[in-house]
């Protein structure tokens, strides 16, 4: 094995109005709706500021979920709170929290991700170790988890859902992974192994797949989006499969065939990338100069209010930013410890443009208590 290459992430936006950020002390603080608990404050209060999650410290990475939450802690565990219906807590049970719960049996871990595929009940999570395994949990009612060794895969039959981690045995020497959120039936997973190659698994555009993805070589970084994915390569440049390409692109062949025969193309006129992130219908990237980059697809409202169709995969640079460290699918962490949201929730394309987007410039979290602003520099 190469050694574990998936970046640590410290600011996390979810799919249903929540955010969570991870302070340079270790805690962990969200915002947002709390419907389920997945602000992890004891309560099932929305909160418009940063609130604790409670009883949690020394956390390095989290990931914001369908209405829940994962932490990874310094320590390789996983602990999760918020929505558990179908398992997506993995402790064990189908009980909501509204505080953190440890992850059953994981140790040893170093990198974590989420998906869902349509409602907010049908969330998963996957958990990398540092020996390249792959562990996942939740909701596998369309085999989204891709436990292909179980009895379930063999008959045809899904298991509706996982409430504890189960390994994913044909899958090793992986470096990284990430896990497609949307609002249809479509989810799926990406892995990127030690030897280069790429693997997918799960449904995208009613196609269910299992395969490798076409050769690319020198990536370092992945990302699923809902119906495209795109891969950032060593030397800074970033490419694209699927839908990330082009509205007409294919997505993929039919079950059984070996890769999938779209090639990757490369995103024109951006270079010099160290982060990727794709969301539903549109994919973000940034730059080592701290510059925010988006480009999306079917008549999509970017957050500049710039409308850009299918037909172009140029990037359009964000305003406001030229000193980001990090980002997600709608937020920022500047390097003086700031986080700047610009949605204020998920991106629906349509003929007419966009009309969910609430927030079409850069907004400063604000402190907790709504007093000043919020700040990971603790």
């Amino acid at each position: 094995m190469q050694g574990v290459i998936a970046k640590t992430r410290v600011i996390a936006a979810g799919n249903y109005g929540h955010s969570l950020a991870v302070r340079d002390d270790g805690t962990v603080w969200a915002w947002g709706w709390n419907s389920y608990g997945q602000l992890g404050d004891g309560t099932n209060v929305n909160s418009a500021t940063p609130v604790q999650v409670v009883g949690l410290t020394g956390v390095k990475e989290i990931a914001a979920g369908a209405g829940f939450s994962i932490a990874l802690k310094n320590d390789g565990t996983v602990w999760a709170w918020g929505l558990n219906s179908r398992g997506q807590l993995g402790d064990g049970t189908t009980m909501n929290r509204s505080a953190p719960v440890s992850v059953s049996g994981m140790t040893g871990v170093t990198a974590i991700a989420t998906g869902s595929a349509g409602t907010v009940n049908t969330g998963y999570s996957f958990a990398l170790k540092t020996d390249g395994t792959v562990w996942a949990w939740g909701d596998d009612s369309l085999f989204y988890l891709g436990d292909f060794d179980s009895a379930e895969w063999k008959s045809g039959t899904p298991n509706a859902f996982r409430t504890a981690p189960v390994q994913l045995y044909w899958l090793t020497d992986v470096t990284a992974i990430s896990s497609s959120t949307s609002s249809t039936s479509n989810g799926y997973t990406l892995a990127l192994k030690g030897d280069g190659t790429i693997w997918i698994w799960g449904i995208v555009e009613g196609i269910w797949l299992w395969k490798q993805l076409p050769e690319i070589t020198g990536v370092t970084e992945i990302a699923a989006g809902a119906d495209g994915y795109i891969a950032l390569k060593a030397d800074g440049t970033v490419w694209a499969g699927g839908y990330a390409q082009d509205q007409s692109a294919v997505v993929g062949d039919l079950p059984g065939n070996t890769t999938m025969s779209s090639p990757w193309l490369q995103v024109a006129d951006l270079t010099d990338v160290t982060m990727i992130v794709a969301d539903y219908r549109y994919y973000s990237a940034l730059k080592s100069d701290g510059t925010v980059w988006e480009w999306g697809l079917a008549d999509c409202m970017l957050p500049d209010g710039t409308i850009k169709d299918a037909s172009s995969r140029t990037a359009l640079q964000m305003s406001g930013f030229n000193d980001a460290t990090e980002i997600t699918s709608m937020s920022a962490l500047k390097a003086d410890g700031t986080v700047w949201e610009w949605m204020g929730g998920r991106t629906s394309c349509n003929s007419s443009g966009n009309t969910t987007i609430s927030l079409l410039t850069p907004v400063q979290v604000p402190a907790p208590g709504g007093i000043g602003f919020f700040n990971l520099h603790v």
